[in-house]
């Protein structure tokens, strides 16, 4: 697969443990801890620049698990911890009320923290071989009706940070450890300005998100921070606990982009997970890890250049049955105004995936799995109670309301696992929710859950599309979009009208699959995705050779059909793995993406193309509308009136091309 750093970084990002060259671990661990997986092998990953002292730290902790072991999550009942403050009918949620509550739990749980055992089915992670992890997003808002290009998003008006944005004068890109920004002239194009992040024995920081608001250039950093001098001849518990993360967001007046003034700053304790911008409110999710002081657990924030602050007790909470000793620790930071308060929640617990309405934030995390798996007679049985393997692996829903800062409102959980942010939608007072699990038979099955306000269930429709794993969901109204894949595309309609007894009205199918899912109107939806063909030894394997467009007829949602499809061999796209790689051109009706092309001679010498392909969707047919090629391994684009910049977030270089 070409084009994957921002693959491996937005999969680590969501693990609970960053590095700088975030290597994913977390993926292998979710599919472990309660998949029977499929494997898909893809391409090998680029090398991509050496480790520093202490991100590898962090990275070797994350990888030597998920490369040797399988974990079941401890299940420590944590009805002493504090106050029940609500209940959704099936998982409490508990309020600390003093500093030794959260200190005592934090104990019980690393002390009933099973150790690591081996399993067969460890093989699976290959170190030459990537799994293909879907990740769609859509919006009707992307784009708009601006004269610049925006970042695609999930729901209207809720911004999106990212790696490029612009102001339609100026190009901001974030580039490992340097904040870039161009001017946007064409051909003309230059760097006016760089900023470095802090880079040292002590402090290993890059830069992770951008985002622009009215004058506002907002820099996400993460960072890791040795506070003390042990070496790694300590013991691990010690070594762990002498890094710390940290999380900020600092605040730069970028009216005049030459000369950046920075306005304010915000850090919050653990790696950086996620966010999301609503006007000038910035929501930071980050996840701090228990190997981080534990004699001192509790998160910490710090505003400015104030000294850090713990979080008073009576702002932390736990579900039920806490499947780890994190913390995820969620903010509200006001980057307009200097003088609001900054209000912080923390819940123990990791966060996966998070979706954000105007009104809310539910943090996802996964929890269950299996540990001691072992293949006897064709079964997966538990070497500890010998019996046949049951998947207990299961989606942790915690929902905070957005109207008066952060207040956590309720948490619950649904089987299976979610494919990425996009399996979640909010519609009024409901949550709808598609995972994928595995039946009795370790065959991978699908579902769809309708939540009420409190996250109680609804209704469900449950085990369809046996064998094969969801890859994109696409919620438009009342009807949901879904793909599923195991050698075919099945394009599932699933009718949520009734929340009680959501149905599935129809399926089609087609090769390959999509990992994104575009609404063009009320009655077509476009799917980007992959390209697949069987493998020539073995005809229950596919491998992906290249990228994918598919255009779906569903006027009639009991028969949507297949108008047209563009297959692409040997090209790979960002955007068949992170939905921000798709530029949307609202006044052209046009989208534009980067490609990057495999090109094997005759005589098996190797060369790579780069560029970006522009097509639009009319009557019923995708049209290539322009090819533009370029020196630049590209990872973004945009455009400004009638150009189309071509960036690399690997270079200092910058490209463009005319729309034709």
């Amino acid at each position: 697969m070409k084009n994957d750093y921002d693959f491996i970084r937005d999969k680590f990002d969501n693990s609970g443990v960053n590095a700088p060259e975030k290597m994913d671990a977390n993926f292998v661990l979710e599919k472990l801890g309660g998949e029977n997986p499929k494997v898909v092998e893809i391409k090998k990953v680029k090398p991509y620049k050496k480790y520093s002292l202490v991100a590898a730290c962090a990275l070797f902790l994350t990888v030597a698990v998920a490369g040797t072991a399988v974990f079941r999550l401890s299940k420590t009942p944590a009805s002493s911890a504090g106050t029940t403050i609500t209940r959704d009918g099936k998982s409490a949620v508990y309020q600390f009320s003093d500093k030794g509550e959260v200190i005592d739990l934090v104990k019980r749980i690393n002390e009933n923290k099973p150790k690591p055992e081996y399993s067969l089915m460890e093989d699976v992670a290959d170190s030459d071989t990537k799994y293909a992890v879907s990740y769609e997003k859509s919006s009707d808002a992307a784009g708009g009706a601006n004269t610049h290009g925006d970042t695609y998003t999930q729901v209207e008006g809720v911004d999106e940070a990212d790696v490029i944005k612009t102001d339609g004068r100026y190009i901001y890109v974030a580039r490992d450890n340097d904040l870039v920004i161009y001017s946007a002239e064409g051909k003309n194009s230059k760097i006016i300005k760089k900023i470095k992040a802090v880079e040292n024995s002590k402090l290993d920081e890059y830069i992770s998100e951008l985002y622009l608001n009215d004058n506002r250039l907002i820099v996400i950093y993460s960072n890791y921070r040795q506070v003390s001098d042990a070496t790694s001849d300590e013991a691990d518990s010690d070594y762990y606990e002498s890094f710390r993360s940290e999380t900020r967001a600092d605040v730069y007046d970028c009216s005049d982009a030459k000369n950046l003034v920075k306005l304010d700053s915000f850090t919050q304790s653990g790696s950086y997970s996620n966010s999301r911008m609503i006007g000038s409110r910035l929501y930071l999710v980050s996840n701090k890890s228990d190997y981080e002081n534990r004699k001192s657990p509790l998160p910490y924030v710090c505003c400015g250049t104030d000294d850090i602050r713990e979080l008073n007790a009576t702002d932390i909470y736990c579900v039920e049955e806490p499947s780890s000793a994190d913390f995820v620790v969620v903010s509200e930071f006001d980057t307009a105004d200097k003088n609001a308060e900054t209000v912080t929640k923390s819940v123990l617990g990791s966060s996966g995936e998070i979706y954000c309405s105007s009104e809310n934030l539910y943090v996802t995390g996964y929890t269950g799995g299996y540990r001691g798996l072992w293949l006897f007679d064709g079964a997966y049985i538990d070497s500890k109670t010998s019996k046949a393997y049951e998947d207990t692996g299961k989606t942790q829903i915690i929902k905070f309301s957005l109207k008066d800062g952060v207040e956590l409102v309720s948490s619950a959980k649904v089987k299976g696992y979610i494919n990425n942010q996009y399996s979640l939608d909010e519609s009024g007072d409901t949550l709808r929710v598609a995972t994928t699990s595995t039946d009795k038979k370790y065959r991978d099955e699908n579902n769809l859950f309708v939540l009420d306000g409190q996250l109680n269930q609804l209704g469900s429709v449950r085990g369809f599309a046996k064998d094969e794993s969801i890859k994109a969901v696409r919620y438009v109204g009342d009807t949901a979009y879904v793909i599923t894949y195991e050698q075919t595309d099945p394009l599932f309609v699933i009718d949520l009208t009734n929340a009680s007894a959501p149905t599935i009205l129809g399926s089609v199918k087609i090769s390959g699959f999509s990992s994104m899912l575009v609404p063009i109107d009320d009655n077509t939806v476009l799917g980007i995705g992959y390209h697949t063909q069987e493998e020539d030894w073995n005809d229950e394997m596919e491998i992906e050779e290249g990228m994918k467009l598919a255009l779906f007829d569903v006027s009639d949602k009991a028969n949507p059909k297949v108008l047209d499809s563009k297959i692409f061999k040997n090209y790979y796209s960002n955007v068949q793995y992170n939905p921000k790689a798709l530029l949307r051109n609202e006044e052209r009706g046009s989208f534009t993406v980067p490609y990057d092309r495999d090109i094997i001679s005759d005589n098996d010498d190797y060369d790579e193309e780069y560029g970006a392909i522009t097509f639009s969707v009319k009557d019923g047919k995708i049209s290539i509308d322009q090819q533009d090629k370029t020196d630049l391994e590209i990872s973004r684009c945009t455009y400004i009136g009638d150009t189309i910049y071509m960036v690399s977030t690997y270079e200092d270089n910058i490209d463009c091309a005319q729309y034709k």
